[in-house]
């Protein structure tokens, strides 16, 4: 299996959803997920460790979801429709990973109630604005499609 081609399709895929992350904060939507998996490890006050561990989660991430997107493909047979099943599996991603920051709003030991005092995101992102829900899960979407799209 081409495992290595996944990785690196992944990695592009989150390249591409991260700028478009950072494109939407430009627009003033507050989602910064490099940040809050930064937090889980560094206080804000130390920015660029905690920005350097975020990346560096997200990328990995990225790449674990590229094996993960890949094997679907491989295992559920698909050779056509390649960037329509990505944007599928990308909206199921967007589903778990906005049900995942609510669990981790719970969790996050620098999020909410903590010490530190940072609002915690809630379930898809839904307390820090009212657009985040959608565009966390076209984030999802856009890696996916851009996953598919690199498919050979």
């Amino acid at each position: 299996m081409p495992y290595i081609e996944f990785i690196i399709n992944g990695l592009l895929a989150t390249l591409v959803m991260t700028l478009v992350m950072y494109a939407a904060m430009t627009a003033g939507l507050p989602l910064d997920l490099t940040r809050i998996l930064g937090l889980v490890f560094v206080g804000p006050e130390r920015k660029t460790l905690l920005y350097t561990i975020g990346f560096v989660l997200q990328f990995v991430n990225g790449a674990v979801f590229g094996i993960v997107y890949g094997l679907l493909y491989v295992f559920l047979g698909i050779s056509s429709g390649i960037i329509w099943w990505g944007i599928a599996f990308g909206f199921l991603h967007g589903l778990l990973a906005g049900t995942g920051l609510g669990i981790v709003s719970g969790i996050h030991p620098r999020l909410g109630s903590g010490e530190q005092g940072i609002l915690a995101p809630g379930f898809f992102g839904g307390r820090l604005s009212r657009w985040n829900p959608p565009v966390l899960i076209i984030l999802h979407m856009i890696y996916g499609g851009v996953f598919g799209s690199l498919l050979r």
